[in-house]
């Protein structure tokens, strides 16, 4: 059961009457969350505003992957007084790096309701560790700050990773600087304190100084730490939020919370015609680590940056980047910077073929050498052809010589290819690809899919469609989703598999936070009546089976979600003779 402080619900009442005026620079109301697409719909739920942040904590909406409620499961930036779409999962302290989470109780109290400030207090447990975090957001911040506090009341000694996270639900992720590319890594070779996820209309930025580890690529930003019996560890952070996708606001913040100086670069981005690209902006790399960028609006750019030494050039989408340059900023010193010759963009127009037949193959293209968009919104690395008609991919690229990698089949039914192309601005350049088939898997009755997969739910951030495209490209022979506790996506991913007659099996991955089980085929567009978050094991086998599985797998059964010891007895059923279509 959760609990209001007495003065919490007198807070809250005054919420529901005060919240909503247009003159408090704060306000907190409880009730469904006014933040468009959020997750907090319950009577208890809380949102906070002000006039540049919107959060809701689920005090009894389930959050995902079975997290106890009281996590903060909508962020979205509020512009001109509007709020902005929910753009997260959810953010929370994780107490050990995502294993099972014994809990049982929880508390939510409003310590501070004012137009000044806003302060939420929630206190849950992790088996016998009490954990308290506090929600701060002040009038004119554009970042929430966080402070949890660990308090072991065991008697033994626990070794954990502990720390805040941000998981996105849509966007990109721009990994802690001198990190990237590392799902796991620690953190000496860190040249920021940040983790960043971002799109063109919004960036999220969990500040996390503590912090030194990180997985899933800057998500979990954790401390290794021993938690003595009776000793208490406090953890602090900031959840910033930009109403654009631009890190200058980012980086400003992050100077200002290390007392460092600042200097500033700045000037104007044009194409080789003379005109303002779409998406212009100006990259910064550090070390030679992709650092931060800046936005060029109407084709102008500033930018403050601590002092020190950086390469710096202009790039947009489909553009040729800009030559880079070195530079040195000095504390309080002003350089300008222009890239004014960016090249313009050009086309690839690409068929893939199976070498012998002639007949459309679906393949994966990758850039192996060439212009690869730092910034995710420019671009992307890695294509598949299209649904219709398969086969063809027409490509946006920057001019330049490139290196691909053709794959279809995974370079196991079909044999891997490279193509060497040269790209010309203005111009579209024609190539036809031709891919030996190795290997015919259905001629001995074997037929491939991928049981586990995810769309756009949750940490997935993959359309439909390409999820579609991306398996057809693998040789798979029939299409799957299974995505967090949803099957939202069955109608589409069934639409789509048609227009090419390949099967779909309907699946949806059941994740409470022990474990998770991915029951298949169930029905087209069942719903999962049960709570993962508070439902035993054999309520959820029960609900799996009820939705028409005949299988109940489970997933990664040996990752941070299955140290609780946990047996299942499968009940076995005979397996319908067709798969839903």
């Amino acid at each position: 059961m959760h609990k209001f402080s007495k003065s919490a619900v007198a807070t809250l009442v005054s919420g529901l009457l005060l919240g909503a005026s247009a003159h408090a620079d704060v306000s907190i109301t409880q009730g469904k969350t006014a933040i468009p697409d959020g997750e907090a719909t319950h009577a208890q739920d809380i949102t906070v505003k002000n006039e540049h942040v919107a959060f809701a904590l689920a005090v009894e909406s389930a959050p995902p992957w079975g997290v106890p409620r009281g996590t903060l499961v909508d962020l979205a930036a509020v512009k001109n007084g509007k709020i902005d779409l929910d753009r997260v999962a959810f953010a929370d302290f994780i107490p050990n790096s995502w294993s099972a989470w014994p809990n049982d109780r929880k508390s939510i109290e409003i310590v501070e309701d004012s137009d000044e400030k806003a302060v939420i207090k929630v206190s849950r447990n992790f088996d016998k560790v009490d954990i308290t975090t506090w929600y701060t957001l002040a009038a004119g911040s554009d970042a929430i700050a966080l402070k949890t506090v660990m308090n072991n009341q065991g008697e033994d000694d626990l070794e954990l990773e502990s720390g805040h996270t941000i998981w996105p639900d849509t966007g990109y992720q721009f990994a802690v600087p001198g990190l990237e590319g590392n799902e796991e890594a620690m953190a000496d070779n860190a040249l920021a304190d940040r983790m960043v996820a971002y799109d063109r209309d919004w960036a999220f930025a969990l500040h996390a100084p503590y912090f030194d580890r990180i997985k899933y690529n800057g998500r979990d930003m954790y401390l290794g730490h021993t938690l003595k019996a009776g000793e208490s560890r406090t953890f602090e952070s900031q959840l910033q939020v930009v109403p654009n996708g631009d890190m200058a606001q980012i980086v400003k913040a992050e100077a200002e919370r290390h007392g460092e100086a600042t200097g500033t670069i700045e000037g104007k981005l044009r194409a080789d015609n003379g005109r303002v690209p779409n998406d212009a902006l100006v990259m910064i790399e550090k070390d030679g680590h992709p650092y931060a960028w800046t936005l060029a609006k109407d084709g102008q750019y500033s930018m403050e940056l601590p002092a020190g030494e950086y390469q710096v050039y202009g790039t947009a989408t489909g553009h040729a980047n800009s030559q880079s340059q070195s530079i040195n900023v000095s504390a309080d010193g002003e350089q300008t910077l222009n890239f004014t010759s960016l090249k313009s963009p050009a086309t690839l127009a690409l068929n893939v073929e199976e070498a012998v037949s002639g007949v459309a193959k679906d393949a994966r293209v990758t850039i192996i050498e060439g212009q690869a968009p730092p910034v995710e919104f420019l671009g992307k690395r890695t294509f598949f052809t299209n649904l219709l008609p398969a086969g063809h991919a027409e490509l946006n690229l920057a001019p330049g010589e490139y290196k691909l990698g053709i794959n279809a089949g995974a370079g196991f039914t079909a044999e891997s290819q490279t193509l060497d192309v040269t790209l010309e601005s203005g111009k579209t350049n024609q190539q036809v690809v031709k891919v030996p088939q190795v290997t015919f898997p259905n001629r001995h009755q074997w037929y491939g899919a991928d049981l586990h997969h995810h769309g756009n739910v949750l940490e997935g951030v993959t359309p439909p469609e390409i999820v579609v495209r991306a398996q057809l490209a693998t040789d798979l022979d029939l299409t799957f989703i299974s995505d967090h506790d949803s099957t939202i996506n069955h109608k589409v991913f069934a639409d789509l598999s048609a227009k090419r007659g390949v099967p779909f099996i309907p699946s949806i991955e059941i994740s409470p936070s022990w474990g998770h089980m991915n029951p298949f085929p169930i029905d087209n567009g069942a719903a999962l009546t049960v709570d993962p978050g508070t439902d035993d094991v054999h309520t959820l086998i029960d609900a799996a089976h009820e939705m028409g599985a005949e299988v109940v797998p489970m997933n990664h059964p040996y990752n941070d979600y299955a140290t609780s010891p946990i047996s299942l007895r499968m009940r076995c059923r005979a397996v319908r003779p067709t798969v839903s279509t």
